[in-house]
């Protein structure tokens, strides 16, 4: 009978103390699972603010990164050497291969190339013999433009390559034509139509203007250029005679350059 007494309270005794250690770890685990709601409301446990937390989060980065650089030392010493070189061969380069500076060619000043372009021009004159030297005049103007196939000088008041403005009575010179031109489609304005010119006569005393488009190099030149040999044509009484415009560069100066004060 006493036997099965301490049996039994031996049984109760490691009950009691197996019960107790379960509690014991349910609380910690529970004390686990809460962690991020009590933190900083806990005693003992406060929340880093401010400049604190800047400088906490900046010495663990250094660290990380301190930590990275050790377990990977192949790649900062590749990352030191690789700029290191580049600038060696750069410094190498710019002081044993230098590019030599070249004079820039000649370049003529003509139609040709351009691609497709209407040339307008139109005549002012008050007598039979102000018209006749401006028909002269217009001539010579287009012999300017037969080497250049795809170049076209017309006479406004007889012909007009568009459709858009034909017809409009108060396109009486080339600037209306050219606003109207313009209006209508940009396209023609700008790519087709680079050179145009206004000839007129009073008296024998001749004025030749010059139009250009500004959207393309070397267009103001360009129409100097036809307009001088219009005239050189014209007194010379020649069709060969040309006046050539060209771009000509000056040489380069190497040297040292000294400034005068």
């Amino acid at each position: 009978m006493s036997f099965t007494n301490k049996l039994f309270v031996s049984d109760v005794g490691e009950n009691f103390k197996s019960e107790k250690e379960d509690n014991a770890k349910k609380e910690e685990k529970k004390e686990i699972d809460d962690f991020g709601l009590w933190t900083g409301s806990k005693p003992g446990i406060e929340t880093v603010l401010g400049a604190s937390l800047l400088l906490q989060q900046f010495m663990i980065l250094i660290k990380k990164r301190a930590i990275h650089s050790m377990r990977n030392k192949s790649l900062v010493i590749s990352q030191i050497l690789i700029p290191i070189g580049v600038l060696i061969i750069n410094l190498i380069y710019i002081k044993v291969g230098p590019i030599k500076p070249k004079d820039l060619p000649a370049l003529d000043i003509n139609l040709g190339k351009y691609d497709i372009n209407f040339s307008p021009f139109i005549l002012k004159g008050q007598n039979n013999v102000d018209k006749d030297l401006l028909n002269d005049l217009s001539l010579n103007y287009k012999r300017n433009f037969e080497k250049y196939s795809r170049s076209t000088p017309f006479n406004l008041e007889t012909t007009s390559y568009y459709d858009l403005c034909n017809g409009i009575e108060s396109i009486k010179d080339i600037d209306s034509y050219l606003k109207c031109l313009g209006k209508n489609n940009y396209y023609y304005f700008v790519d087709e139509n680079l050179v145009a010119a206004t000839m007129s006569s009073i008296q024998n005393k001749i004025s030749l203007i010059g139009h250009f488009n500004n959207q393309k190099f070397h267009i103001p030149p360009l129409i100097v250029n036809l307009l001088t040999n219009t005239l050189f044509k014209q007194f010379s009484n020649s069709t060969e005679n040309n006046i050539y415009a060209i771009n000509f560069p000056l040489p380069r100066n190497q040297g040292r350059i000294n400034f005068i004060n």
